[in-house]
């Protein structure tokens, strides 16, 4: 988010997703003020962690207030480039920084809580400091450590582009190799285990030990996924059904607490091996297979979310053997856009179908501008068919009104269920909605969602959902028994997902001898030939392939128009590729998916196409085959995540084409359980006078 201030300079970022920070930074003549508040009273503000642009300017960084100013917050200041990463109280951010400021209530320590602070920093250098000395694509600020359970709040100016980390990696090894024997809760990365018995570098369950093995719960807002090998052990003695049936089932616990399923496992004892109930995966004895589980609801996790896996096996020679348990992240920005393609919020209509998105009602109605349902008004309410040749998401507002009434089964049984028919095809379940023991709340079938007495929002993503090629069409079929028991849906949302456009830039909106660097929409062009220095002046230039110059007529082409060249002279009079090869920079404007890049007249070998991250770093490097005078090859790429790419020749050449996507522009955010040294707990004892019960002057330590 970026808005401004009469008379300022003001950048305004959202930290972290839950709890959120907001950070203002505001230019004042020279100086930058840093304001962070947090959006709820509770959060304490512990610490903050920035990157400078030069870190030439970090001797002479300057602060107010200073250090331990009783007025103001800040405890500890340190300008130390690329190794900060850690607050007093020992949390740990992932990654290391250059500027590292620390609050507190009172002297020297993190204790208390502060909520909302500022400082001021300047350099003492004679020179301003401004907002471009910043590198604001990561800003993280760590609320809430004094417990050891701090949480790093991320955010800033980011490219869009995905993050993803592996935050659970089980192997039942110790950290020296050996395997573990016994409890698998010695692993990391485990929470709960049951019967489970680690040996032999994995984990076990059998009729003599089953039940529960739990991972750790993890916070995030984004996607997440699940991995892990598995494989049978005398497959022949397990039963599908009866009194000694056997079943593993994997499944997902959201931040409502309640746990989804994922697949359940049980023996084809026909051939011995073990079939996905919703996925279809299979497994037996032998060489272990990996299970795989990701998109649909694992794709919209906001808060905390744990994996399991459940046990119910009833003899002891009957074992499945688990190893390699891996949890992965995703998060930040995407390729891809929502479109709406159809809503309605059913404000001032009489009836149903008198809204253009609902085709038929049943003997639903609408009652305070909402889609209401009960025992007398129910039957199926169908929405129109639309066109979508791509994945689509669904969403509608649900509330309940008197859930204690309904019944889960017998002859007054109620049931609410959505459902979906994608290009023509049968009408699937998305989920099928009863009343739960409690009587406060009906639960979905297929996602655990619930509808309350609250309103709150359905949504369904990913699955089936993501195979439309021409139409979609949703319906709500309700089978209410009493007119007492009531549903309002409202606010119902289609979304269709599109793939960003991909760009194709042909360089043919300049001039023969034109050098190269920013004329191009999303892209800045540099180059520079073998042997120059890094500073040397931009050898990037326009070669027109159908009136070469310069002798170049191994660069003739029909057809092709501009293409880009590593000058030999930089004589813009006399286009002339250079010899002896060089580099062709291309920076990206937004980190961008680049598929391919059109490569003409290369005949030596040992060329290539680096591809770098935001952060510089190599993520991808694709070799350039040596060709024939006057030859042309595309050269796929499909490569995520590309702030920059080199493409680097060894001999003259030319370079066309280049494909690329813009991902998705814009803030994002992102948050993690910080780690800790050693937790050292905090101060609070502010008054060095002695206390009743104290009998020396030192300051007490908050025992947790």
């Amino acid at each position: 988010m970026e808005g401004d201030m009469p008379g300022t300079d003001q950048h305004v970022y959202q930290l972290g997703c839950d709890p959120v920070v907001t950070l203002t930074i505001v230019e004042d003549e020279g100086s930058l003020v840093f304001i962070l508040d947090g959006a709820d009273d509770t959060t304490d503000i512990d610490g903050f962690f920035f990157n400078l642009k030069d870190d030439s300017v970090s001797p002479t960084l300057r602060i107010f207030p200073k250090v331990d100013d009783p007025n103001g917050d800040v405890i500890d200041f340190r300008a130390e480039p690329g190794i900060l990463n850690q607050l007093d109280n020992g949390a740990q951010t992932q990654e290391q920084f250059d500027v590292e400021v620390q609050f507190g209530e009172f002297p020297g320590s993190n204790a208390g809580t502060v909520n909302d602070t500022g400082f001021t920093i300047w350099v003492d250098a004679g020179r301003p400091l401004t907002i471009d000395d910043i590198d604001l694509t990561k800003l993280v600020a760590v609320v809430d450590s004094d417990n050891g359970m701090g949480m790093a709040l991320i955010g800033g100016e980011g490219s869009g582009a995905p993050v993803t980390e592996t935050v659970i990696d089980v192997d039942f090894q110790l950290d020296n190799g050996t395997n573990i024997l016994g409890s698998p809760l010695l692993e990391s990365g485990i929470a709960q285990a049951d019967g489970w018995f680690a040996q032999g570098g994995s984990v076990g369950a059998s009729g003599a030990g089953d039940g529960v093995l739990r991972l750790d719960a993890i916070a995030l807002t984004g996607a997440v996924a699940l991995s892990f090998d598995i494989h049978s052990v005398n497959a022949q003695n397990f039963e599908a059904s009866g009194q000694y049936g056997d079943s593993l089932r994997v499944e997902v616990q959201l931040d409502d607490g309640s746990w989804v399923l994922l697949d359940e496992f049980v023996v084809d004892e026909h051939t011995d091996t073990f079939t996905g109930s919703l996925t279809g995966q299979t497994f037996g004895d032998g060489a272990a297979s990996t299970m795989s589980y990701s998109g649909g609801i694992l794709d919209q996790i906001d808060g905390e979310v744990s994996f399991r896996l459940v046990a119910d096996i009833s003899a002891a020679n009957e074992i499945l053997r688990v190893d390699n348990i891996a949890v992965t992240t995703t998060t930040g920005g995407a390729s891809q856009t929502p479109v709406v393609i159809g809503a309605e919020n059913f404000d001032g209509l009489h009836d149903p179908e008198d809204s253009d998105l609902v085709r038929a009602d049943g003997d639903w109605e609408v009652w305070d501008d909402a889609l209401h349902t009960d025992g007398a008004n129910d039957g199926r309410l169908v929405f129109e068919e639309l066109p979508a040749d791509g994945p689509v998401e669904f969403s509608i507002d649900a509330q309940g009104i008197n859930l204690q009434k309904f019944e889960a089964s017998g002859r007054y049984e109620d049931t609410v269920r959505i459902e979906v028919q994608i290009d023509g095809g049968d009408w699937v379940l998305l989920d099928e909605f009863r009343v739960n023991d409690a009587g406060d709340a009906l639960v979905g079938s297929e996602t655990g969602q619930q509808i309350t007495d609250t309103k709150a929002t359905l949504d369904y993503a990913g699955g089936v959902l993501d195979t439309a090629q021409t139409d979609v069409q949703f319906r709500i079929v309700s089978d209410i028994s009493a007119s007492d028991e009531q549903v309002r849906f409202d606010n119902v949302e289609i979304r269709m997902i599109e793939d960003a456009a991909e760009e194709c830039e042909g360089f043919d909106g300049a001039q023969s001898g034109d050098v190269v660097s920013d004329q191009f929409a999303g892209v800045t062009v540099s180059a520079q030939r073998a042997g120059d220095a890094a500073d040397s002046e931009n050898d990037a230039m326009i070669f027109d392939t159908a009136n070469p110059t310069g002798g170049d007529h191994d660069l003739s082409y029909a057809g092709k128009g501009n293409v880009i060249i590593i000058s030999e002279d930089n004589d813009s009079g006399d286009a002339d590729d250079n010899a002896h090869g060089g580099t062709i920079s291309f920076d990206f404007d937004v980190v961008s998916t680049v598929s391919s890049l059109t490569v003409l007249d290369v005949e030596e070998a040992g060329g290539s196409i680096d591809l770098f991250d935001v952060d510089g770093e190599l993520i991808n490097s694709v070799a350039i085959p040596a060709g024939t005078d006057n030859g042309e090859a595309v050269i796929d790429i499909n490569t995520d995540g590309v702030a920059s790419m080199d493409v680097n020749l060894v001999g003259s050449g030319a370079v066309d084409d280049l494909c690329y996507t813009p991902q998705e522009e814009g803030v994002f955010c992102d948050q993690y359980l910080v780690e800790y040294d050693e937790l050292i707990l905090p101060k609070i004892d502010a008054d060095p006078a002695l206390d009743t019960t104290e009998t020396d002057m030192g300051d007490d330590l908050l025992m947790v």
